[in-house]
């Protein structure tokens, strides 16, 4: 606010103590009686005023800036105030007030612009709010909570008022139902009584006559020429019984769960009862499928043969070995005793029963020709097949880590250190497990095995043993069949 130049004294004289302390005791006294009074403005000054004159001026001059202080430093704009202004106006002192604020804004404004000093706020600037983001977080928080509260307590309360109509509702039908059985047994009462009434006696000839003329026949007693009534077959147990049927029913049964009765056990996979001599050719063709695509055995070949039965392979080894004077052998290892196949075998071929898990790598070296090794083992082990595929998986893979013990032995890998040959991935138990194997260097290796997991860790053992990996799957396997086989050439 601005500085008057010509300040306008309300009250000219100051008053003693005595006075004031007059007027103190007066009012305190006449406080009840005045409060119900209304306020009345005042005409003079109060008696109870002090204007000390003097002292007022004299701390003025001791607050006061120098006269030759800068503006900018004072900041102070003067203003002449009008002189016929009621201070007992409401309206018109608060418009001296407002007019007076307006010009000296206005005045400081001219000012500021013709020094060219920087005094409005930059369009950029945000001033900080009085209540952190915290507490209107808290505020925010609060807020939904009591929402929540409120529709809460409307949803029970709407649930209180359809429980209580639903209520109404099944009461209503109650009585409703109640209604209609009394207005039904009175009914049929009045009937009994005008029966009784027209002359028919009492206990005879109380059944309800209904008028069906014109209505329609919904049981047609109509049915199948030659079929009786309830006979579900079609009229076949009157012409005898079905032997296909009972055929199926009593290898399979009837009624109840059918989904697993034609899945294989160990007992029906066991069971040669039923075999068909025209599929005893599938593991010939698989061979052959196999030696025509990756050439594993050559002319003059030592072929080890696992799991001989019932000899396809062997014949097939045997074809592959070329002419009878280029030499070579094919030696078959089974559990079984196997006769040597009269066809397409030669001399070249010979059979023994032994069980691979207990064969030691000295006896199958010493089956070899001239006790050098075999050129090219193939292993066409399968285990007795339980019907469980996990368990079936499981003895596949045991069978081929023994396959491949046989095979490499510990063969090492190509550039590794003695570190990296502490492989763990064969039998560790077996008595010959630090014998070589039997495969020469550059043989090959077939594998059969079933689909499952433990079949990648096979190609990884095998990828730096040999040349070349692959995994085959012939066109003559059976579409049902989950044998699969590994393709190792090329022992390093």
């Amino acid at each position: 606010m601005g500085a008057l130049k010509k300040p306008q004294l309300l009250f000219s004289e100051p008053a003693t103590m005595e006075d004031t302390m007059d007027d103190i005791d007066e009012e305190m006294m006449d406080s009840e009686s005045e409060s119900e009074d209304e306020e009345v403005p005042l005409t003079e000054p109060s008696k109870a005023a002090i204007h000390n004159k003097e002292g007022l001026l004299e701390k003025l001059e001791d607050i006061a800036w120098p006269e030759n202080a800068d503006w900018i430093h004072r900041l102070t704009v003067d203003y002449d105030l009008p002189a016929d202004i009621d201070v007992n106006d409401d309206l018109a002192r608060e418009m001296s007030f407002y007019t007076q604020a307006l010009d000296g804004t206005r005045q400081a404004f001219e000012k500021l612009q013709a020094m060219g000093l920087p005094f409005l706020r930059p369009p950029d600037y945000y001033a900080e709010m009085v209540k952190p983001d915290s507490h209107m977080l808290k505020i925010k928080g609060k807020l939904l909570e009591e929402k929540k509260k409120i529709e809460e307590a409307e949803e029970r309360k709407k649930a209180r008022e359809s429980k209580k109509i639903a209520k109404e509702v099944q009461a209503q039908k109650n009585k409703e139902r109640t209604k209609r059985k009394k207005e039904d047994i009175e009914s049929v009462k009045k009937w009994r009584k005008q029966r009784q009434q027209s002359g028919f006696a009492k206990g005879k000839g109380e059944e309800m006559d209904f008028d069906l003329d014109g209505e329609k026949n919904f049981g047609s007693k109509k049915g199948r020429p030659g079929v009786a009534p309830g006979d579900r077959s079609g009229g076949v147990r009157r012409h005898g019984s079905n032997k296909k049927r009972e055929k199926r029913e009593s290898k399979f049964g009837h009624g109840g769960r059918k989904g697993t009765k034609k899945q294989n056990t160990a007992d029906t996979t066991n069971d040669l009862r039923g075999f068909n001599k025209a599929l005893a050719i599938v593991p010939f063709v698989l061979l052959l499928q196999l030696q025509k695509q990756f050439k594993l055995i050559g002319a003059g070949a030592s072929v080890l043969d696992l799991g001989c039965a019932p000899g396809a392979w062997l014949q097939v080894a045997c074809q592959s070995l070329g002419p009878l004077e280029k030499g070579g052998a094919v030696i078959g290892v089974d559990i079984k005793n196997v006769k040597v196949p009269s066809h397409h075998c030669d001399s070249r071929v010979r059979t023994v029963s032994a069980d691979v898990m207990e064969l030691m790598k000295s006896q199958a070296r010493e089956l070899s020709p001239q006790g050098k090794g075999f050129s090219v083992i193939l292993s066409d082990m399968c285990p007795m097949v339980t019907g469980i595929t996990t368990r079936d998986a499981a003895l596949s893979s045991e069978l081929g880590k023994r396959a491949l013990s046989l095979s490499i032995g510990r063969a090492k890998v190509p550039g590794s250190t003695d570190k990296d040959n502490d492989e763990d991935y064969l039998d560790n138990s077996e008595l010959d497990a630090n014998e070589n194997g039997v495969l020469r260097r550059g043989g090959n290796l077939v594998v059969k095995l079933l689909e499952s997991e433990y079949n990648k860790e096979f190609g990884n053992f095998c990828k730096p043993r040999f040349k070349k990996v692959t995994w085959s799957r012939p066109k003559a396997t059976r579409a049902s069949s989950r044998e699969i086989y590994l393709i190792c050439q090329g022992l390093r």
